[in-house]
């Protein structure tokens, strides 16, 4: 882990010993992953990933919790528990299969030179807004287009409807959009067969029992918390993990594709993707990691050696600025370029009004907590995380606060101070020149995107209500005297975490000359 603009002498005794324990989670993973046999069922379990969204292994292994629970009676919940959400994923998968073939008129065969884009896409976002939009590398199209580059998307197609008749619905709207835009698709659907499909419920079926071979002997608590977590976590897996560990293999038998640039979170679904294309054929998967990332994310998405000689590493790691350009033996880091950060290097400083404005994330239990932690300030504005309805919470809203849509560069200059916690904006507000709170729990992992430097001058962590008044006054107080200082930490965020999206460094990083 990297330690840019500050040390660890400069770190309270709560930062510090979440930076050691990080690594000591990193190492107690790897460990496990050395011992134990490698292949698919290893590469996507949910509780060797460690992300902390998806279990509460880290959560547990912080704060050194022991959970014994009878290992049976746990195995056996969270297996019937696994088939049964498998069972209706399956049935969906199904029915997206039979909607494809019958609805999608827009077949294309990949040529030689084809730019190859893995990306997500939502159905219920393209339904929504009526036109197919990709955003991930949204700075990218206008170069590739420019350059005359044809580019083709294979889709991962997510916001599925679990109900299988308002699922009839979203596909025939998105495959209707879908036929009449101008894009090329390459979906996962055109390429399986029966076997496939028999092949994925065979993994699926196999899951539960191919877990128990990741028990280990319980010499320590972590030991423990591990095999309990190791069982519960059976329940989270999906059958996607599966079906693009399926694709995978079918894409690695189309000779005219050698390259794949591909969104990476390096979840589970990235995991068998690269797996399965290591170990069908010789296509380079280019991960592109443009985003802000979390020290607290800890081997989910930090991609180590061990990923390397397991074989589901990506050929090369691209990142969004040189402070997360990890040293590997073995793992290509690269610098790459922040295509969907255009804006910041747009902004121009301005300050018009002075409010205290609320980022909420997606986590929304973390941004109902924050909202009741600022009804004790005059003006509040608030802004919603885009995929999280509004109304959820109309209850925690003082009249304080005001509810505003714009984009997070319009508020920048209205705000005197940004409150938020789990949200890669904070990141962009700093890199503006905007001070900001990070709100945390003590009794949770705090979800900080933010490096040491600048801390208790630009930005800071409050844990309570009283700590959120004290801390902000701090904050304008030492912003109101030292607005060069704050200057050169804005500067050396944007130089440090972010790469502009220029023609020159989009050229550069896709190797388009």
């Amino acid at each position: 882990m990297k330690l840019v603009g500050g040390s660890i002498s400069s770190m309270n005794s709560k930062e510090e010993r979440n930076l050691l324990k990080s690594q000591e989670l990193c190492d107690y993973i790897n460990c496990i992953k050395q011992r134990k046999k490698n292949d698919i069922y290893s590469i996507i379990n949910t509780t060797l990933i460690a992300d902390p969204y998806s279990t509460n292994f880290p959560k547990d292994f912080f704060f050194e919790r022991v959970r014994r629970q009878n290992k049976l009676a746990t195995f056996f919940i969270n297996t019937v528990e696994f088939y049964a959400r498998s069972f209706i994923h399956f049935l969906n998968y199904i029915q997206t299969f039979i909607y494809y073939k019958f609805l999608y008129r827009k077949k294309y065969q990949v040529m030689q030179q084809d730019f190859i884009l893995d990306v997500y896409v939502s159905i219920d976002r393209t339904n929504k807004e009526g036109v197919f939009n990709e955003f991930f590398f949204s700075s990218l199209y206008s170069i590739l287009r420019k350059r005359q580059v044809n580019y083709v998307f294979i889709p991962r197609l997510h916001d599925f409807s679990a109900n299988p008749f308002k699922l009839h619905y979203q596909l025939r709207n998105f495959f209707k959009i879908i036929n009449k835009d101008s894009n090329h698709f390459l979906f996962e659907f055109e390429l399986l067969s029966v076997k496939d499909f028999l092949y994925l419920l065979w993994l699926v079926i196999c899951y539960p029992f191919k877990t128990l071979r990741l028990i280990i002997k319980e010499e320590q608590k972590q030991d423990i918390s591990f095999n309990t977590h190791l069982l519960k976590d059976i329940s989270k897996q999906g059958v996607n993990s599966f079906s693009r560990y399926i694709l995978g293999k079918n894409i690695a038998n189309i000779a005219n594709i050698n390259k794949i640039y591909s969104w990476s979170e390096f979840q589970s679904i990235e995991r068998s993707f690269n797996y399965s294309i290591r170990k069908n054929g010789n296509i380079e998967v280019y991960a592109c990691q443009f985003w802000v990332s979390y020290p607290v994310y800890f081997s989910s998405v930090h991609i180590q050696d061990i990923d390397e000689t397991n074989n589901f590493a990506p050929s090369k790691v691209l990142v969004n600025g040189c402070h997360y350009l990890l040293k590997r033996k073995k793992v290509d880091y690269q610098l790459g370029v922040s295509l969907r950060y255009q804006k910041l290097f747009k902004y121009q400083k301005q300050n018009t009004e002075s409010n205290i404005v609320v980022l909420g994330s997606h986590l929304i239990d973390e941004t109902r907590g924050i909202l009741r932690l600022v009804n004790n300030f005059d003006k509040v504005l608030f802004k919603s995380h885009p995929n999280v309805n509004i109304n959820d919470f109309q209850s925690v809203m003082g009249k304080n606060i005001k509810v505003v849509n714009e984009n997070i560069y319009d508020l920048f200059p209205k705000a005197t101070l940004i409150i938020g916690g789990a949200t890669g904006a904070l990141v962009e507000a700093v890199a503006c020149g905007v001070s900001v709170i990070v709100v945390a729990e003590e009794s949770e992992l705090t979800i900080n995107p933010l490096t040491i430097m600048g801390k208790s001058k630009i930005w800071d962590i409050a844990f309570s209500k009283g700590e959120m008044k004290q801390k902000s006054k701090q904050l304008i107080e030492f912003r109101n005297k030292n607005m060069n200082e704050i200057n050169d930490i804005a500067i050396w965020y944007k130089n440090n975490l972010f790469i502009e999206p220029s023609e020159e460094n989009i050229v550069k990083t896709f190797e388009l000359k």
